[in-house]
């Protein structure tokens, strides 16, 4: 019992600030002793590859985000409407109740799809932004134990 009590009690703190910043500290700790224990050429390779990588994440963002913008405001959400609007109109026709409640049923899985693709790139972005985010502490780290070595 008192065994169940203490993992409930270490699930709640986990939640903390001061929680979460000990185990970042500690992944900190840990990266940074990796990269320690390399050698010149392994520290010069890291720091070029994330380099690379970091500068081609930081300028496709963008594009990506504006062609997507563009894309979006022209035609992906006016497809939608036209589709709305000729549903709506089909059913304003001498339609039972059946056939209307049809078109209503339509009408709702599409506008569920369309949010449903709107929530996906949307999260696809956030991921971006994060691995974007993780590779610059990373290259700071690199930079960092380039510095201490005096490589330049």
């Amino acid at each position: 019992m008192k065994n169940i009590s203490e993992k409930i009690k270490k699930i709640m703190l986990s939640f903390t600030y001061e929680e979460q910043r000990k185990k970042e500290l500690e992944d900190f700790k840990k990266k940074k002793q990796r990269f320690k224990k390399m050698s010149n050429d392994e520290i010069d390779f890291e720091y070029c590859k994330c380099k690379v990588e970091y500068e081609q994440k930081k300028m496709v963002l963008p594009l990506f985000l504006v062609s997507l913008l563009v894309a979006t405001l022209m035609n992906w959400w006016r497809y939608f409407y036209v589709f709305v609007e000729q549903m709506l109109r089909y059913s304003n026709s001498n339609l039972g109740k059946n056939e209307v409640e049809m078109v209503q049923v339509v009408i709702v899985i599409f506008l569920i799809f369309m949010v449903i693709i709107t929530t996906c790139i949307f999260i696809f972005i956030v991921k971006y932004v994060k691995k974007i985010y993780a590779l610059s502490h990373k290259l700071l780290l690199i930079e960092d134990e380039r510095n201490n070595r005096n490589i330049e």
